[in-house]
């Protein structure tokens, strides 16, 4: 990265999904799905490092195998985002990335895009990278509302 400020990306993985149980060691072509994120994320120009928050031995076994950093965290968290908090308050960073760990094809130049606005707008605390929302019925998809001025509203599962 070219700036004064570090930006860095935390990706938060349990085993315990309540949705999908060891959802981020389940193999995908190959490799487990945080690895995809991990590897994923460092095609990113704008991230000068990459974490994988967790609580699991297990996890941080497999991520540190294919050469990642692994943050050990609470098992008490809600949250990936409570998890995300816990990481980065062990980390010297100006701007922290959340990509959850089960976004194994989330696309790097989005996460540029966010770190360039935040370094564009240091008056901004947060940024969310929203897309255009058409599928029905989709609990598992968080749905974000926004005002006139691209502020959030609120995010729902619900549509």
């Amino acid at each position: 990265m070219s700036s004064d400020q570090k930006a860095i990306a935390i990706l938060p993985a349990r085993l315990e999904s309540s949705r999908l149980p060891r959802k981020a060691l389940k193999d995908i072509c190959g490799l487990p799905m945080i690895v995809h994120v991990f590897k994923r994320c460092l095609l990113a120009k704008k991230l000068d490092e990459v974490y994988v928050a967790t609580d699991s031995d297990e996890i941080k076994e497999v991520v540190e195998k294919h050469g990642g950093k692994v943050i050990m965290t609470s098992s008490n968290h809600q949250t990936g985002t409570d998890r995300i908090a816990e990481a980065a308050n062990k980390i010297d960073a100006d701007i922290v990335v959340n990509v959850q760990g089960d976004e194994a094809l989330v696309n790097p130049k989005y996460i540029d895009k966010v770190v360039d606005e935040l370094l564009k707008n240091p008056d901004i605390n947060v940024g969310i990278l929203v897309n255009p929302y058409f599928k029905k019925n989709s609990p598992s998809d968080i749905k974000v509302v926004l005002n006139n001025n691209n502020d959030v509203l609120y995010a729902s599962r619900s549509d």
